[in-house]
């Protein structure tokens, strides 16, 4: 019953600290995964917006295909964190795209966040970008370049709701741990039965053999097969067939 009881409260201790622990790990991998997102982007804006091109609509068109993939409000700032390209960019009839966006059109990044990245080269991490968000949200950066030998010239943001995809991580790592849980128990309790039955039956042996002793009758005796593996259970059986 005490080993019951201990593993009981192990489990229930475990079950408090498990939430914990898979937030922490669910956090880390949204959040590299964000980064690969925009270090995706910052490459595709190295590969189209150059001195030897300016394919603004395959930026675009990647920006676009990487939000739908995400989930996420992906966006590219200049150095002073000035929105200058996003998914919802049209294109005029010269092809000339323009940030006609009601969402990002005004957004300004805070100088020190796009200082922060460019002195970092990147950044992973949590919050609401000094309030532009309403909601704290998965933060990831990286720095953009139009030459690989030049300093970086934009940047590449991805931003996502705290709260996106996390209820199905619960439910899907919940259901996998109630089958495991539920496994161990059973496998427990039976190991405990198995390892306790031979315990309980001479127990209950010496308590029938005490009762027949108390009222005169000395013939009964402990039936002893083989040895218990508590030595004291079987020097006291012996004592008691003894008398």
């Amino acid at each position: 019953a005490i080993f019951l009881a201990a593993e009981t409260l192990s489990l229930a201790v475990f079950a408090f600290i498990l939430p914990l622990i898979m937030t922490s790990i669910w956090e880390d991998e949204h959040k590299n995964k964000l980064y690969e997102y925009t270090v995706n982007v910052a490459q595709v804006y190295q590969n189209n917006i150059n001195d030897d091109s300016e394919n603004e609509s395959m930026l675009v068109y990647a920006l676009s295909g990487t939000s739908d993939a995400s989930g996420a409000d992906v966006f590219v700032t200049d150095v002073k964190g000035n929105v200058i390209y996003c998914s919802h960019m049209t294109a005029d009839s010269n092809g000339k795209m323009n940030m006609d966006c009601e969402i990002h059109r005004d957004m300004r990044v805070p100088g020190e966040i796009t200082t922060s990245i460019l002195s970092d080269g990147m950044i992973a991490t949590i919050g609401n970008l000094s309030n532009l968000y309403d909601e704290v949200c998965f933060i990831s950066a990286s720095v953009a370049k139009k030459n690989y030998m030049a300093d970086a010239d934009a940047i590449v943001f991805a931003v996502q709701s705290g709260k996106e995809g996390l209820t199905s991580y619960y439910a899907d790592f919940f259901e996998d741990y109630a089958i495991a849980a539920l496994g161990f128990l059973s496998v427990t309790g039976i190991t405990v039965y198995l390892l306790t039955y031979k315990h309980v039956k001479i127990i209950n042996d010496m308590i029938n053999a005490t009762k027949r002793y108390s009222k005169g009758d000395f013939s009964y005796r402990i039936k002893i097969h083989d040895r218990s593996s508590v030595k004291e259970f079987d020097e006291l059986s012996l004592e008691i067939n003894s008398m």
